[in-house]
């Protein structure tokens, strides 16, 4: 874990100094996502530069300081690439739950691409599960593979979408619906923007749910499609979670400012309307009344998520 010089929240115009009974509030979970992270949740870590985080929560032209920053992402979370993307006619992929059999094909295409990489962690991790690629050199398992994604759902082809885009650009082509964490924090501080002289990590969390997920490779198991069993990462060192759409704001923990050695804490944590809630068991409670407008004026976003049940997401535009 870090050592922060300074442990603090953001209001609308600036810092706030935690007062004793809001620091150990977050000292005490802090230390619970930590030591539960194996059970109920886990604390997952983004590094993220200055420039990446301005470009998606402000205007061209901003140049906001830290704890703008926090109070934006506080606010918004942070998208994938998907929702910078102009709402033009795509082929495939055209909405966060697009199950079509343009987008089944796509994806299956794109699994057979790996192959093809030149990237000795994707070759090795091809070549460690013989089986599952197997399948998706045959194209005469298209049909299968698209009859498994409409019978299935969304669901399962998130599945095959976070293999894509852990690989990388072979895998995603820099157009995702997905951003990627790490369930280790050093990895984090190193994995993107190295040489930025601004940096950050954001902490949120992650509540897992194993039967679910089981449930998952049951169904598509049932078509006869291949799945990988055990965890397997194509990075492993990096200890990659993806995660669909993006990062709540209701999940977010805090911000470290890695330049500054600050802990930014969402002030939501703190507020009256959260007073009996642990962010650790439920999302916070956050009121987000004129949200879409506020993202036209205030973001370079085209378009966001949002989602009743944490299983099925829609997408709403600017």
């Amino acid at each position: 874990m870090i050592n922060p010089q300074r442990i603090v929240s953001v209001t609308d115009y600036g810092y706030r100094d935690l007062e004793l009974q809001d620091y150990e509030k977050a000292t005490q979970l802090l230390f619970s996502l930590v030591s539960s992270s194996k059970n109920d949740n886990k604390v997952l870590f983004r590094g993220v530069g200055y420039d990446f985080l301005v470009n998606r929560l402000f205007q061209e032209g901003d140049e906001p300081r830290d704890n703008e920053i926090a109070n934006r992402l506080f606010y918004f979370g942070e998208k994938a690439q998907h929702f910078r993307n102009e709402n033009i006619d795509k082929k495939w992929l055209k909405h966060i739950s697009d199950i079509e059999s343009k987008t089944a094909n796509k994806i299956f295409d794109r699994l057979n691409n790996l192959k093809t990489s030149t990237n000795e962690n994707v070759l090795a991790f091809v070549e460690s599960n013989p089986s599952f690629f197997e399948f998706f050199l045959d194209k005469s398992n298209k049909q299968q593979f698209a009859t498994m994604f409409e019978n299935v759902g969304v669901e399962a082809r998130d599945y095959f979408w976070a293999i894509l885009h852990t690989a990388g650009n072979i895998g995603t082509r820099g157009q995702s619906i997905s951003v990627s964490t790490s369930r280790c924090i050093n990895q984090a501080m190193d994995f993107r923007d190295p040489n930025n002289k601004n940096r950050y990590v954001i902490y949120s969390v992650n509540r897992l749910d194993y039967p679910r997920r089981a449930r998952l490779l049951k169904a598509i198991s049932q078509y006869n499609v291949p799945i990988i069993r055990s965890y397997s990462s194509i990075y492993k060192a990096q200890k990659e979670e993806t995660l669909k759409a993006g990062l709540f704001p209701h999940d977010i923990v805090a911000l470290y400012c890695i330049h500054s050695k600050e802990l930014i804490f969402n002030p939501h944590i703190f507020s009256e309307l959260n007073r009996n809630r642990n962010i650790a068991k439920q999302p916070l409670d956050i009121d987000q009344s004129g949200f879409g407008e506020r993202l036209t004026e205030l973001t370079s976003y085209k378009s966001w998520f949002y989602t009743y049940d944490r299983i099925h997401y829609c997408e709403g535009y600017v």
